[in-house]
């Protein structure tokens, strides 16, 4: 049996090992983190090679300026991380890119990188309504990197290129508000659909109950009164009720059969609760006699040859979709043939 001390000590080990193991999770992300920037730093130092020995940048300064290298280099390195955030947001990363793609038509080989992550930073500022601390320094070094540019040559970014860059970002902060609204109203839609659907379901289902109202509560009261018979007679009954629902559902399905259907049912359901009305009232009273016995028996007959005239009355509106059944199949085949099909398998 563990005592408290050995329990103590067990969940003293536990914790230890968990703070060791938010330790290393600790210390694998932050290493994870290092190296995705020695990583990106690298790329952004190829790049930035390359862009300063290609003739379409407009820095017009000698690429071995080493000022100019170092805003190239600064500007490409803090560009692919503001594109690349430990957190992305992937409508945000590709405006960014779409910027950068932008970018080299209006000249700016040399900062398209800076330009895209700019436009990702912004997207992901407004769609966040809050400016992280980690994000600050990006945002300044990004202002103060383009404010170097713009002292080399005060006319390089082209105005088209500046709108095209606020529609860009404009456009990618709205998508998501405007998805947002065309689910929520496509949701308004769909409800209201089925709210209409439902109030018209119950609609139907207030005229079918409104219709044979006085049928369902004639079925309440054979059901009341079977619950005091014989074991025999409430299995006849209960096929009884069976075969009332089945001849109003025909009624509801077809209105053909409602005229056939009430006149059966006006005359012989009513018959039928009378019979089980006076059979309740005898059996409550205790009746005892050789004549209660032959009504019981006169009416478990009588009970038995209704289910047997309910079965049959509900075949004959069966009988009747049955039939126009047929003469569709007939008209269908006679239509086929006259069209000239199905002759190859007389």
């Amino acid at each position: 049996m563990p005592t408290p001390q050995s329990s103590s000590d067990r969940d003293a080990a536990q914790q230890q090992e968990q703070e060791v193991m938010s330790l290393f999770g600790s210390v694998k992300r932050s290493l994870s983190r290092v190296l995705f920037h020695i990583k990106v730093f690298i790329l952004a130092f190829i790049l930035a090679c390359i862009v300063l020995y290609t003739p379409w940048s407009f820095l017009a300064l000698p690429a071995g300026n080493g000022h100019i290298s170092t805003i190239v280099v600064l500007s490409v390195y803090i560009g692919l991380l503001s594109l690349y955030p430990s957190r992305p947001y992937r409508p945000a990363t590709l405006a960014g890119w779409l910027v950068v793609v932008l970018s080299p038509l209006a000249g700016l080989w040399a900062v398209a990188l800076l330009f895209g992550g700019l436009a990702a930073l912004f997207i992901t500022i407004i769609r966040q309504r809050k400016l992280e601390v980690s994000r600050f320094p990006l945002l300044l070094i990004i202002a103060s990197t383009i404010a170097a540019l713009f002292r080399i040559d005060a006319h390089a970014i082209p105005v088209w290129f500046g709108v095209a860059f606020f529609v860009v970002v404009l456009v990618t902060v709205l998508i998501e508000p405007w998805n947002n609204f065309r689910r929520q109203k496509a949701l308004r839609q769909q409800q209201q659909m089925v709210a209409r659907q439902q109030a018209e379901e119950r609609r139907r289902q207030d005229e079918t109950q409104a219709e044979f109202a006085e049928y369902y509560e004639q079925l309440a009261q054979i059901k009341r009164y079977k619950s005091g018979m014989a074991h025999e007679m409430q299995e006849l009954v209960s096929l009884i009720e069976e075969k009332t629902q089945a001849i109003i559902g025909c009624m509801q399905a077809d209105a053909r059969d409602v005229t056939p259907g009430k006149l059966f049912l006006n005359r012989y359901l009513p018959m039928i609760v009378k019979a089980l009305e006076r059979c309740v009232l005898l059996e409550e009273q205790n009746a005892d006699s050789a004549q209660f016995e032959e009504v019981r028996s006169l009416t478990y007959q009588g009970i038995q040859e209704m289910s047997v005239v309910f079965s049959e009355m509900h075949q004959r509106l069966l009988d009747n979709d049955i039939d126009d059944l047929l003469v569709d199949l007939k008209v269908m085949n006679q239509l086929i043939r006259s069209q000239g099909f199905g002759a190859k398998h007389n």
